[in-house]
């Protein structure tokens, strides 16, 4: 690819640089670190915000119990340990999404929580 770099604001003289980008840095690059607790049935925080596309982070700090955590939309299902880390990247559609514990009847006691994408 090229990229035309004007020097001096004058733009009768631009300066051709052939060159590849690896890397497109913006504000929404740094991840959402969370730590949360899960237990019979709940999970803590039940609401994680995040950005379009931004890499969030979750460190279980606590769990009683055997749980998943789900996110059908980004084809996330990860069993929950304490000390474990679970990573995702969120999805590109601003909106809101259901996580979950699909252990037999865990989400319907009420595990369930909401990534809001912004």
């Amino acid at each position: 690819p090229v990229t035309e770099i004007i020097l001096d604001g004058d733009p009768s003289t631009p300066l051709s640089v052939d060159m590849e980008i690896d890397e497109v840095f913006t504000e929404t690059d740094e991840a959402v670190n969370v730590t949360m607790e899960s237990g019979n049935f709940f999970f803590s925080p039940d609401s994680i915000t995040a950005s379009a596309g931004q890499e969030v982070s979750i460190l279980i700090s606590a769990n009683t119990g055997f749980h998943t955590f789900v996110i059908d939309e980004v084809g996330l299902n990860e069993t929950v340990e304490t000390g474990g880390t679970i990573t995702f990247t969120a999805p590109d559609e601003p909106g809101s999404y259901v996580f979950y514990c699909d252990v037999g009847s865990h989400r319907a006691f009420g595990m369930e929580g909401t990534l809001i994408v912004e």
